[in-house]
């Protein structure tokens, strides 16, 4: 069920609220926009296809590296140089969020560090690191 309402600052709130499902709130300027999120989302729902990105959108990719470099990272031969890469990589992509890593991110990390000179043996490697935590997510999460 959503409510459309308009708050003191002349913006509108759509407010989608359906069991099961965490609360949906956007805010709006016009209030046709609203109506029409609400119609996108409510739709999403009946479909079955909607996803909450919340969680997505909390999660930054430095707690993500952390994790992996206390759980996975210690059960392998590799360690030392797995976390230094970690570290390297936490550096240039740790304060993004995971909705907010691109291949193009990960693409423009791999450019920089090959215009530092790397060899692409060692830029493959550590691009192959700033993957796996990705994949993992759902796991760690």
């Amino acid at each position: 069920m959503a409510t459309i309402r308009q708050l003191r600052t002349k913006r509108w709130q759509a407010v989608i609220r359906r069991k099961g499902l965490p609360n949906q709130y956007k805010t709006f300027t016009i209030k046709s926009e609203a109506s029409q999120w609400v119609r996108n989302i409510e739709s999403q729902v009946d479909k079955g296809i909607f996803n909450d990105y919340a969680l997505l959108e909390k999660t930054q990719m430095s707690g993500l590296f952390a994790r992996y470099a206390v759980e996975i990272s210690p059960l392998k031969k590799s360690y030392a140089k797995e976390v230094s890469r970690l570290k390297l990589i936490t550096q240039a992509l740790g304060q993004l969020n995971l909705t907010q890593i691109t291949p193009t991110k990960i693409a423009l990390f791999r450019d920089i560090r090959l215009s530092e000179g790397l060899s692409r043996a060692t830029v493959g490697a550590m691009k192959e690191k700033a993957k796996l935590p990705i994949y993992l997510a759902t796991a760690l999460i």
